[in-house]
């Protein structure tokens, strides 16, 4: 959606620019539909030309994913903070050393209360998660 918007809002500030210097906005209006034609009529074919079919499907692909709108919800960045919280915590309790034991994260999971069911969004339906567990 805010892809359109922005679109749109291109489009509205070439034309105040324009207005502004002087211009006469209907020469616009008309010339649009032939200028996007001469534009993006070779554009297009150039890409169907130099692209093998796959590329192409994943051009379009892509086109579909900017209008899809975005693949993390702010419950994803509230989950990721929490977490980070969640991290320093431990780190502060159990002082800097827990940071250079990456390697033991699987246990440590198991084993330390603050994030034994972490992430929230595998254990519960996507509501917005409390960052307090219980001390360890």
């Amino acid at each position: 959606m805010w892809q359109l918007i922005g679109l749109a809002g291109v489009f509205v500030a070439i034309g105040v620019g324009y207005t502004i210097a002087g211009g006469s906005f209907g020469v616009i209006i008309e010339a649009a539909g032939p200028e996007l034609l001469v534009i993006l009529g070779p554009g297009l074919m150039t890409l169907l030309i130099s692209n093998e079919l796959s590329t192409v499907k994943a051009v379009f692909g892509g086109f579909k994913k900017v209008i899809g709108g975005p693949h993390w919800r702010s419950a994803d960045y509230a989950d990721a903070l929490c977490l980070l919280f969640l991290l320093f915590r431990i780190a502060r309790q159990e002082g800097n050393v827990a940071w250079s034991a990456i390697s033991k994260i699987r246990r440590r999971r198991r084993s330390s209360a603050a994030i034994r069911g972490w992430p929230p969004t595998i254990t519960s339906s996507r509501s917005s998660p409390t960052c307090s567990a219980p001390s360890p």
